[in-house]
């Protein structure tokens, strides 16, 4: 419920901060007693979009000889921005959400997407007006808690809202003389990893039940029946067993906070307009911390939108990211037969397509 609200208080802000802003419109400025009219035309100019989407599929089958499952997937998203521009100054603004599920007749709701992406870049333009000396700032997490799914019951916590949590931000310049395209290259670069002291907790409570949903959950008199009531004593041999096998984000157990100074580079690409009825958005994002140059991060997201008219459109989302401090636990067998767990990073890819409704709000 708290990340419900948060994503609704963001998306209230959004629309508030439009109703604020009023377009500044240039005026004609006449002087008595001259033969000429000097006009003062000001190219100070505000623009907002907002575009909320929508989509849905669903399957149900009864007295099917094929067999099947009653399968219901939605996804909600939406792209806010809101820039200001001059002849020298540029400042762009874009709030991305992103959340869908899927659920199944029997099985727990399953989260395909979850994503809160805010960026600020402000921008000043050289004489030549072939760069723009640039500082950006961002913000990067999810909305809910985050699972990884061992089967139809079992499911081990692995994020949650600011867990983890990006906060960058970095000067540099853009190359802009390519059509379309925006090169960001950044040698002052800062990244901060956040992880929420409750996500611990959550995790030490999740490990307790092995990840599996017990059949009741203990409760005391004025605590709700929804969460476990554990006691220290009870959580204290699963929070050394997390102190020694946990590894994830680049933070040690328990540790809230890591900073990261490094270079950045970011390619941008944007039109809506590819084809008629094609839009293209694509951007590669690169960050090389200066303390560990081998081992670079990146994070490439595509959209497709192929439009149908202003209304409907097919979606093809396509992400595929490396971070070498986010860690996957899985089973392995030493040379001698023993079982164990390791942590490994791994490529991570996601993909979405699906049929939608949206519609764009100037």
């Amino acid at each position: 419920m708290k990340q419900t609200f948060v994503f609704l208080l963001v998306l209230f802000t959004l629309n508030t901060a439009y109703a604020q802003i009023d377009s500044v419109n240039a005026e004609t400025v006449g002087v008595a007693n001259q033969t000429d009219n000097i006009e003062n035309d000001s190219t100070d100019t505000w623009e907002y979009r907002f575009r909320p989407g929508v989509t849905y599929s669903s399957s149900s089958f009864k007295n099917w000889i094929s067999g099947g499952n009653q399968l219901v997937d939605m996804k909600f998203n939406s792209v806010g921005t809101l820039n200001y521009k001059n002849e020298r100054l540029i400042w762009e603004n874009t709030l991305l959400m992103d959340y869908g599920f899927t659920k199944k007749r029997g099985q727990k709701v399953k989260v395909d997407v979850d994503k809160l992406d805010l960026s600020s870049r402000l921008s000043l333009i050289d004489d030549k007006k072939s760069f723009k000396y640039t500082f950006l700032f961002g913000i990067k997490s999810q909305f809910t808690d985050g699972y990884n799914y061992l089967s139809n019951t079992q499911w081990l916590l692995q994020s949650s809202f600011f867990a983890p949590g990006y906060i960058t931000a970095n000067f540099g310049f853009d190359y802009m003389e390519i059509e379309n395209l925006n090169i960001h290259l950044s040698p002052i670069s800062e990244k901060t990893t956040i992880v929420r002291e409750a996500f611990y907790r959550k995790k030490v409570v999740n490990e307790y039940w092995g990840g599996y949903e017990p059949a009741f959950y203990p409760s005391e008199p004025g605590h709700s029946h929804e969460e476990p009531e554990l006691t220290d004593f009870e959580l204290e041999p699963y929070e050394l067993r997390l102190d020694t096998t946990y590894e994830s984000y680049g933070l040690e157990w328990r540790e809230n906070v890591r900073f990261e100074v490094g270079a950045n580079v970011q390619f941008l690409y944007e039109n809506d307009e590819l084809y008629k009825f094609l839009g293209v958005k694509s951007r590669l994002d690169l960050f090389i911390s200066y303390a560990n140059i081998l081992r670079p991060d990146f994070d490439w997201e595509t959209w497709v939108t192929l439009k149908i008219n202003d209304y409907f459109a097919f979606n093809i989302n396509f992400q595929l990211a490396y971070d070498y401090d986010i860690k996957f636990q899985e089973n392995y067998i030493e040379p001698d037969g023993t079982p164990g767990v390791r942590n490994v990073a791994k490529l991570q890819l996601r993909n979405y397509m699906g049929f939608g409704a949206a519609y764009t709000f100037k």
